[in-house]
């Protein structure tokens, strides 16, 4: 299932990079020496370095600095060089001026990101929240910024398996779409999206496809061989198979990734993520052959373009242990789930994938027979968490119920392991 991410605006991470500079870097005291010419991020760290450093001693931190520390926090985040950008992001919203409502925005968004980035899910809550009620207050209120940052708390509530919390948020964000802009905007069509793939995993399909099918019904007026076409196109190929229109699933996804393949560069992980959703659907309909070169080919990809601890690389690396499980290649498949789990470890301790990768393997080693105490382990690790995980919803709602029953086979595993091993001691 594909998120629809917007742009985070001239304030985030994601703008363009600067090309033609005209950056201060002289140290404090001296002569300012602009620089005009075409610089890369990796000359434009080293140009500024010194000069950035000698800000984030300062106690009073000057325009120049706020500019500097700001550019050299937003290069090494780009970098992967998390620690760095940390420290100086920290500064920006530790110094920010209360009566600046923009610089304060400006401070939480950036070390929002790169708390997230670092898989410090909890700690990012606070500043995403902080950004949210800024952008709230800020007057005239700018539509797009508040529903970015609605979107932006939503995401960072479902890494953290606030799943209650994550709705009311993405329903704010649909309230907030259809309120601020005209009937028929892509954001609005956005917000529908959004909410449609959160429901999604939580296993409420009916509800998801209506909303998909709004979403879709709004991007083709516009654009119907798009790029968010053809995410929607997946989406809803998702939906169908949870509905068990598996033949009218494969047509949907089929159709998304011809899109795709027209739109973006072969290594690029859109056409990557088409790939793995067809496998996954082919999979389940036993055609194990094509499923398996789609699924490699997609991780592949995915290994080549996002960096090693990334956690998302859980779900292309479960995808192809499926296959191969089904297929009958355990090793790999053994192997490949290892791979998920150490991807999945970077998520929050008790999120829903985490608990999945921890109760897949276990699965996986119970029935081939193989290495039942850890298989025992690792489901009474993920039952601890599953139960724990259903003990924070408030009430038995339909979204503990249907969480609930995610977990049955996770809690039928913990009872075969413990008889089979009780077996092996008699």
């Amino acid at each position: 299932m594909i998120r629809w991410c917007s742009s985070a605006g001239d304030w985030g991470m994601r703008g363009l990079w600067m090309t033609a500079v005209a950056l201060l870097f002289a140290t404090p005291g001296s002569l300012a020496q602009p620089i005009e010419r075409v610089v890369t991020p990796t000359e434009e760290i080293r140009i500024i370095e010194n000069a950035a450093a000698s800000c984030l001693a300062e106690p009073q931190v000057t325009d120049r600095c706020r500019f500097l520390m700001y550019r050299f926090a937003v290069l090494n985040a780009r970098a992967r060089e998390l620690t760095v950008a940390e420290r100086y992001a920290r500064k920006l919203a530790e110094t920010a001026d209360p009566a600046s409502p923009a610089e304060q925005l400006r401070a939480v968004w950036l070390l929002g990101d790169i708390l997230r980035d670092l898989n410090r899910f909890d700690e990012a809550e606070t500043y995403y929240r902080a950004r949210l009620q800024l952008v709230l207050a800020t007057l005239p209120q700018d539509a797009e910024r508040v529903l970015n940052a609605h979107d932006a708390l939503a995401a960072n509530l479902q890494h953290q398996g606030k799943v209650e919390a994550a709705e009311a948020q993405f329903r704010a964000a649909v309230a907030w779409a259809e309120q601020g802009f005209p009937s028929g905007h892509l954001a609005i069509a956005r917000s529908y999206s959004n909410l449609a793939v959160h429901l999604l995993q939580l296993m409420r399909p009916i509800e998801a496809e209506t909303l998909f099918r709004q979403a879709f019904a709004v991007v083709t007026r516009t654009e119907p061989d798009g790029a968010i076409a053809a995410r929607l196109l997946s989406n809803l190929a998702a939906t169908a198979a949870m509905l068990g229109r598996a033949g009218e699933a494969e047509q949907l996804q089929r159709k998304s990734i011809a899109i795709i393949e027209k739109l973006y560069p072969a290594g690029h992980t859109a056409v990557a993520e088409g790939y793995r959703g067809l496998a996954a659907l082919l999979e389940s309909q036993a055609q194990f052959q094509e499923a398996e070169r789609l699924a490699r080919r997609a991780l592949a990809i995915y290994t080549a373009a996002l960096p090693p601890d990334a956690a998302f690389l859980q779900i292309p690396y479960e995808t192809l242990a499926q296959i191969l499980d089904r297929k009958g290649a355990p090793g790999e498949a053994e192997a490949l789930y290892r791979k998920a789990r150490a991807a999945a470890s970077a998520l929050p301790t008790g999120h829903r994938e985490r608990i999945k990768a921890d109760a897949q393997l276990a699965r996986h080693l119970t029935e081939r027979g193989a290495m039942l105490p850890e298989s025992r382990t690792l489901n009474r690790d993920a039952a601890v968490w599953a139960t724990a995980r259903l003990f924070s919803y408030v009430g038995f709602t339909e979204a503990a119920k249907v969480e609930m029953r995610t977990y049955r086979s996770l809690f039928q595993g913990v009872l075969k392991t413990n008889w089979l091993l009780s077996q092996r001691i008699r």
